[in-house]
Formats: C-alpha cells, structure tokens, sequence
C-alpha cells in the first residue's frame, strides 16, 4: 500500500483499526467526516474563531 494524501490516510487507517482490533474500535468513526468535508469545500472555520465567540 503506498500513501496516497491525509485524507485517503485517514479512511485507511480507520480500517486498519477496525479490522485489527473490533472489539476496542467497533462500528464507531474515528474521525469527524462532516468537520473534514467543510474543510476541503473551505467552509472550515478556524477552532479559535468559533471559540473566542463564546468568552467574549
């Protein structure tokens, strides 16, 4: 398997997971894919944005 970007990564890496070790990853995603889709459409907001709204 050659690597392929951070994104495909992320998806091969998921089912390493879940293939290597069911019992302690199951049926749920370790990664946010609607977070990652916003950010490859650029609808990503930055962390620090989003977070300053709420202390000020």
């Amino acid at each position: 398997m050659t690597y392929q970007g951070p994104i495909i990564h992320l998806f091969q890496l998921e089912r390493a997971a879940h293939g290597l070790y069911p019992d302690e990853f199951g049926d749920e995603e370790r990664f946010d894919r609607g977070r990652v889709a916003d950010i490859v459409t650029g609808e990503h907001r930055d962390q620090r944005e989003s977070t300053s709204e709420h202390f000020y």
